[in-house]
């Protein structure tokens, strides 16, 4: 009997004892879920299994991606309103920023929403939710500018040749 024997462990009575143990709420073991199923269809039950819920979490992040700045355009809508309608450093400042944030954010969305190649995941839809929303917030800042107005609408903003309409009423508020 040599050294290394005597110290020997026999690991085949420990094994049973673990598989016994309950496991913890929410824990899954795929490699147990390999051994039961036996040959090629249930490695194929189970690689459809695991593309499924791939393709489930793919399609959740996506959707988490698309509804993400919901948050940033109304937030940049109150500052807006908030900032009033007067020509002021900051109003012009929080338009400014209000029109180039969505803008900007419209023109990345296209890294952002990747599609990966052979996977069916649908990236057009919440790439459009993802404009959509960044659009109203573009929308709100054109407003904005308009009620400042910075807007050029009448035609004598375009032609110098035309005079501008005068007001036929004013209100002045008393001191």
């Amino acid at each position: 009997m040599s050294f290394c024997d005597r110290y020997a462990i026999d690991v085949s009575s420990v094994q049973d004892k673990v598989e016994t143990k309950t496991k913890p709420p929410g824990f899954v073991r795929q490699r147990a879920s390999t051994a039961s199923t036996s040959g090629r269809a249930g490695k194929a039950a189970q690689q459809q299994e695991e593309s499924k819920e791939l393709f489930d979490r793919r399609t959740a992040a996506l959707q988490n991606l698309a509804y993400s700045p919901i948050k940033q355009v109304l937030m940049t809508s109150f500052m807006m309103y908030m900032a009033g309608s007067n020509l002021h450093f900051f109003s012009i400042l929080t338009v400014i920023n209000g029109m180039y944030s969505p803008v900007n954010a419209i023109l990345k969305s296209g890294s952002s929403f990747r599609s990966i190649p052979g996977s069916k995941v649908d990236v057009l839809t919440p790439r459009i939710l993802f404009c959509g929303i960044h659009l109203l917030g573009f929308l709100f800042a054109l407003y904005r500018v308009n009620l400042m107005g910075l807007l050029p609408t009448h035609v004598s903003d375009w032609l110098s040749l035309i005079h501008a309409n005068r007001v036929a009423e004013t209100s002045v508020s008393s001191l």
